[in-house]
C-alpha cells in the first residue's frame, strides 16, 4: 500500500499537503489553546488580586494571615469561601455560564470549530481530486478497451511516471501485441485465401483433364486408345495424389499441426536417407548423384522433415536435369550454420526467377517445366520446414550451367 502511494505522484503529493496543513493547524490550535488560557489565567489573576486588595483595605492589620491563606492548601478555608459565594450567586459551575470565562471559552470553541471545518473542507478538496483523477483514470482505461474492441490499439496518453503511467504503459504493451496479431491473423486470413486460389486452379486442370479423358473413355473406342488414355487418366491421377500429399503437408505444416521436433542425431544419416530414395528416378535418366565426403556430425534437427526438405530439393534437381546429367552433394560448416550444397547441371534458373521459385505453385516459364510432372510447392515446403528449425534455403544460378540450392540448418552443441 505504501509503496504504491509512494510510486503515484498525485496521491503522494495530497497526502504531503494534508499533513502538512493537520500539522499547521495544530500548531496554529496549541497557540490559540496557550493564549486563550494565558487571558484565563490573567482574568482569574486579577479576580484574585482585586479579593486580596479589598480585604487587606478591609483588614491592613491580616495581611500575612490573608496571603497565608492563599498559599496554603486548606480545605475548609476553601469550602467556606465556596458557601459565600455560592449565597451571593458566583459560582455557575459552568465555564460557559461563568462571566469571568464565558468569552475566552465560546471564544476558543468557536475557534476550534472554524479551523475544524477549514481541515475538513480542504481534505474534502484534496480528495476531490484525487477522486477525481481516479474518475479520469477509469475512463481513459474504459475508452481505450472500446477503442481496442473496435481494432484501435493506439495508447498515445503521456502522464507522469507513477502507478497510472505504468497501468497506461503496460496498455500500451498490450495494443501493440494486439495489433501484431490482428495483422498476424490478418495475414493468415489473406494467405488463405490465396491457399484456397492457388489449389482450386491447381485441381481445376487435372480434374479437367481426367474428365476429358473419362468421357471419351466411354465411347467406343479401340482397346489401343483405351489403353492409352488409361494411362494418361493414371498420369493424371498421380499428378493429383502427389499434388494433395503436397497441400496436405503444406496446410498442416501452416496451421501447426505438424510439430518440427529437434533431436540430436547424425545429419549424414538424414542426407543418405533423402538421397537413397532418389536413385533409382535418377538412374532411370542416367543422371549420376555424387556426394563428397564429409565428417558425419551430430546435429538438432528434425530427421524426418529434414529428410522431405533434402529430396525435395533433390528431387527438383532430378527432374530438370537432362539425361546423362549430373548432380553434386557437399556439405561445409560456419560459426552457426551447417551447410548442405545441392548443385546439378540441369536447365538452371534465371536471375529474375530466383525469388519467385520458393513461392507457393509458383512454376518456371519453361518448356521443360510445363513438360514435366510437379507441382511447385517442393521448394516451398523445403524452405518452410528449414525456417522453422532457424534455418533457410538460398538458391544460386550456377556460371557455367544448372543450379545450386544451399540448405542451412542452425548449429547447435555439436
Amino acid at each position: 500500500m505504501i509503496k504504491s502511494i509512494n510510486k503515484e505522484p498525485i496521491i503522494k503529493r495530497s497526502i504531503i499537503l494534508s499533513s502538512v496543513l493537520i500539522i499547521i493547524s495544530i500548531i496554529i490550535l496549541n497557540i490559540i489553546h496557550i493564549n486563550q488560557l494565558n487571558l484565563i489565567y490573567n482574568k482569574q489573576m486579577d479576580v484574585t488580586n482585586r479579593i486580596i486588595g479589598a480585604l487587606i483595605v478591609k483588614y491592613p492589620g491580616e495581611e500575612l494571615e490573608i496571603i497565608d491563606a492563599l498559599k496554603e492548601d486548606n480545605k475548609d478555608i476553601s469550602l467556606k469561601g465556596k458557601e459565600i459565594i455560592n449565597r451571593y450567586g458566583y459560582n455557575e459551575n459552568n465555564i460557559f455560564k461563568d462571566n469571568n470565562f464565558k468569552d475566552y471559552s465560546n471564544k476558543l470553541v468557536f475557534l476550534f470549530l472554524i479551523i475544524s471545518l477549514l481541515l475538513v473542507i480542504i481534505n474534502i478538496f484534496l480528495f476531490n481530486i484525487i477522486f477525481k483523477k481516479f474518475i479520469e483514470f477509469a475512463q481513459s482505461i474504459s475508452d481505450y478497451i472500446d477503442n481496442f474492441i473496435n481494432d484501435n490499439y493506439k495508447v498515445n496518453e503521456e502522464i507522469e511516471e507513477g502507478v497510472f503511467s505504468g497501468v497506461i504503459s503496460r496498455l500500451s504493451d498490450l495494443g501493440k501485441k494486439l495489433d501484431v496479431e490482428r495483422n498476424k491473423l490478418k495475414c493468415e486470413r489473406d494467405d488463405l485465401k490465396e491457399l484456397v486460389t492457388d489449389i482450386s486452379h491447381q485441381l481445376k486442370t487435372p480434374l479437367a483433364s481426367l474428365k476429358l479423358y473419362n468421357s471419351i473413355l466411354k465411347e467406343e473406342i479401340n482397346e489401343e486408345d483405351r489403353k492409352i488414355f488409361l494411362d494418361k487418366n493414371e498420369g493424371v491421377i498421380s499428378k493429383l495424389h502427389n499434388l494433395i500429399d503436397a497441400l496436405i503437408n503444406i496446410s498442416r505444416l501452416e496451421s501447426k499441426m505438424i510439430e518440427i521436433r529437434e533431436e540430436n542425431k547424425s545429419i549424414k544419416q538424414t542426407i543418405v536417407k533423402a538421397i537413397n530414395s532418389l536413385y533409382l528416378k535418377a538412374m532411370d535418366k542416367n543422371i549420376n548423384i555424387s556426394v563428397d565426403e564429409f565428417e558425419d556430425i551430430k546435429l538438432y534437427h528434425d530427421p524426418k522433415w529434414t529428410e522431405e526438405a533434402i529430396f525435395n530439393v533433390v528431387d527438383n534437381a532430378v527432374k530438370y536435369t537432362k539425361k546423362g546429367g549430373h548432380i553434386n552433394i557437399s556439405t561445409s560448416k560456419s560459426i552457426n550454420y551447417f551447410r548442405i550444397d545441392i548443385k546439378d547441371n540441369g536447365i538452371g534458373i534465371e536471375k529474375n526467377e530466383i525469388n519467385n521459385v520458393f513461392k507457393r505453385f509458383y512454376r518456371v516459364n519453361n518448356d521443360m517445366v510445363k513438360n514435366t510432372e510437379g507441382s511447385g510447392v517442393g521448394l516451398y515446403l523445403s524452405r518452410k520446414i528449414l525456417q522453422a528449425q532457424g534455418g533457410n534455403i538460398i538458391c544460386n544460378k550456377n556460371i557455367d550451367k544448372g543450379t545450386t540450392f544451399s540448405l542451412l540448418l542452425q548449429k547447435c552443441n555439436i
